[in-house]
């Protein structure tokens, strides 16, 4: 029998458990975390074990769907649009809308956390303990950021919180600010409000919207380089 005819089926069979270990445990209200789509299954060798878990912040309700607190929530949803993601389903054990799919080879898992701001890393901590530990996903947090000027987009790792509630959540949940986040701006033309938090719950003006879509669009732009 020729080597090769033994050898080929024993590289699928590792391939395909390098694959199926780079996925979350098995979890019983959202199994598509250990699944790969349909399309995907024929192909074991199509992406790699590499993992991404891009968090985006923000309220759950409606009430604060245009407000500028949400614009990791807005960031998320064009991501998921513009790449053909799934819609995001809820998954109540770890309190988080959630889609996911295959960016450039890599998995890529898109989650808003439905604690509300503050409580963000409630969900992201019990998120990342799901990643096997020999593939840790690679978390970047995108949020709305009020010293940056609305349409402007700014990349940092391991930096503080600056006072953004839902960032110090997931420090403190986390213990360690070692992340990348992509902040994008929100600050008005004519300066920084003088009652934020009241400014960051109030929706968008429609003057603001131009600005708003080329900030998600950059902030897009960013997650496709993180991601790749």
């Amino acid at each position: 029998m020729c080597i090769g005819a033994l050898i080929f089926p024993l590289l699928i069979y590792i391939a395909s458990n390098l694959v199926r270990d780079s996925y979350f445990p098995s979890i019983s209200e959202f199994r598509s975390f250990t699944s790969p789509p349909t399309s995907l299954r024929a192909g074991p060798l199509c992406y790699t074990i590499n993992m991404y878990l891009i968090v985006g912040l923000g309220n759950p309700g409606k009430e604060y769907a245009n407000t500028p607190h949400n614009a990791g929530f807005m960031a998320l949803d064009e991501f998921q649009k513009e790449h053909s993601f799934p819609d995001f389903k809820l998954s109540k054990k770890h309190s988080s809308l959630i889609s996911e799919g295959i960016l450039n080879q890599v998995k890529v898992v898109l989650a808003k956390p439905q604690t509300f701001m503050n409580n963000s890393g409630k969900a992201v901590q019990s998120l990342l303990k799901l990643g096997l530990s020999k593939t840790k996903p690679s978390l970047v947090v995108i949020h709305d950021d009020i010293d940056i000027s609305l349409g402007k987009v700014k990349v940092s790792k391991g930096s503080g919180s600056a006072g953004h509630k839902g960032v110090e959540s997931i420090i403190q949940a986390l213990g360690t600010k070692d992340f990348t986040r992509i902040r994008i701006g929100i600050c008005p033309e004519n300066g920084k409000p003088e009652n934020v938090e009241d400014f960051v719950l109030r929706s968008f003006q429609k003057s603001e919207l131009p600005l708003l879509q080329s900030a998600l669009q950059n902030a897009i732009q960013t997650l496709e380089k993180s991601s790749s």
